[in-house]
């Protein structure tokens, strides 16, 4: 077994530095495509030095004669000093692009090891397997029951990368991840896509030419959001769910044992340019790509969940439901209700769909809610998932209700019609004033109150 994880740690290491040599070798091919062999060589030249110096350093600090560290150090400055300030900013985004392209090589690497672990390796299942060995399932139960993890994204203005950046090395991660062998017709067909993507990613600008705002800030966090909510998150939910399973203990569809946070658009305290439009806008955009979130996932569930009354009964509260909703939302198309006329829970989540939208378009206008049409809160959405689940399992459907339908309804209860949660802090001096007001009206001592 020992020597089974360690010829695997091995292929693994063995795979990122091929990965990081493939890598450097396409961008090396790039900066000549780009600038012509002379910056590839510059390139070249400064490696060399650079890996003269340090050789030269492990040698000791007195070393004298052609490996002197200081005699390389001093070629290196000479030799960056001499350059054009094109020429420089050249060099300098080169070696830049080659520790993104490596640290996107290494990401892989690492998704790599950690799916090549066995299950039972995994820190969330020896987790789960001591807490019940020691503890027991009724404990465990309690301990699952209490969960209220909610990690919190902050705004960092020094965070330089772009959107347009990040997007490229994820297109770049995804390439590289997909294997294929080296001379093979894949092969060459995923260097040209990799190749391509390291050429637009050159020529863009990966600086910002102004200073984020909040707004920009805020859709930042939401980038990285939008992917641990569709992909990450549901299916450690969903493994955890499992692994709480082999002990008899149940993770509920409904519960929301992880839900994020953010201080970005309500942090009037850190930042001064934050201000309530500010916030109302940040809530709205967060808005937006929650139920473009939930909209995808119902379409998820609509290509699943094709259950037909002609083959399998489903309970009359699903069904009168769904009359309600056709009541209210007559604009649905006439053709896709035809179709699924069979198919209760295809038309539920049709109804579902449609009140998403709805809900987008009146927290974008800022309108009246109207019961039936659109959703108030993240409960009632949860609640028509709940009509699904209870029909699926009174009709022999319980691997459906406990597998793609509980995924969902645990993601939904999740991120909900808000995406995260949203802090908000105010100076000090402000709820002293708020605070000072309230006691004017009340008649007491407002001006000890401020002062």
């Amino acid at each position: 077994m020992a020597n089974t994880a360690m010829n695997s740690s091995t292929d693994l290491a063995s795979e990122l530095r091929a990965d990081v040599r493939r890598v450097s070798t396409l961008l090396g091919e790039s900066l000549v495509r780009q600038h012509g062999p002379e910056l590839l060589d510059l390139v070249e030249q400064v490696r060399l030095l650079t890996k003269e110096s340090k050789e030269a350093a492990r040698g000791g600090a007195d070393a004298t004669g052609p490996w002197s560290a200081h005699d390389v150090v001093e070629q290196v400055r000479e030799l960056l000093g001499s350059l054009p300030i094109e020429q420089a900013t050249d060099l300098v985004r080169a070696f830049a692009f080659y520790f993104h392209l490596a640290n996107a090589a290494e990401q892989v690497h690492r998704v790599r090891g950690l799916r090549t672990r066995q299950e039972k390796d995994g820190w969330l299942a020896k987790a789960v397997t001591e807490i019940a060995a020691k503890a027991g399932p009724e404990v465990l139960q309690e301990v699952v029951n209490g969960l209220d993890v909610r990690p919190i994204f902050t705004a960092h203005p020094t965070e330089a990368s772009r959107r347009s950046v990040l997007d490229k090395i994820r297109r770049l991660s995804d390439v590289l991840a997909e294997p294929t062998k080296e001379g093979t017709s894949a092969r060459r067909r995923q260097d040209r896509q990799l190749s391509e993507v390291i050429d637009q990613m050159w020529q863009t600008d990966e600086l910002r030419q102004v200073r984020p705002t909040p707004v920009d800030e805020a859709r930042n966090a939401i980038y990285y959001l939008g992917g641990i909510l569709t992909d990450a998150m549901p299916e450690m939910l969903s493994d955890f769910s499992e692994l709480l399973g082999e002990h008899g203990v149940s993770l509920s569809s409904q519960d929301a044992p992880i839900r994020f946070g953010s201080w970005i658009g309500g942090d009037r305290d850190g930042n001064p340019n934050v201000t309530a439009a500010v916030t109302r806008e940040i809530l709205q955009i967060q808005n937006q790509h929650a139920v473009r979130i939930s909209i995808a996932m119902m379409d998820e569930l609509i290509s699943i969940l094709s259950n037909s009354t002609a083959l399998s009964g489903a309970d009359q509260t699903l069904l009168d439901s769904i009359d309600t909703d056709l009541k209210k939302l007559p604009g649905l198309d006439r053709r896709v209700l035809e179709l699924n006329a069979q198919e209760p829970y295809r038309l539920k989540l049709t109804c579902i769909k449609a009140k998403l939208i709805n809900t987008g378009k009146r927290v974008a206008a800022d309108s009246t809610h109207e019961h039936g049409r659109d959703y108030s809160s993240t409960e009632e959405l949860l609640n028509d998932l709940e009509l699904l689940e209870l029909s699926l399992r009174n009709h022999s459907a319980s691997l459906a209700a406990d597998g793609a339908l509980a995924r969902v309804r645990r993601a939904v209860a999740s991120f909900g019609l808000h995406l995260a949660t949203l802090d908000i802090r105010e100076h000090a001096d402000h709820h002293h004033d708020a605070v000072g007001q309230l006691m004017d009206r009340l008649g007491g001592p407002a001006s000890a109150t401020r002062n």
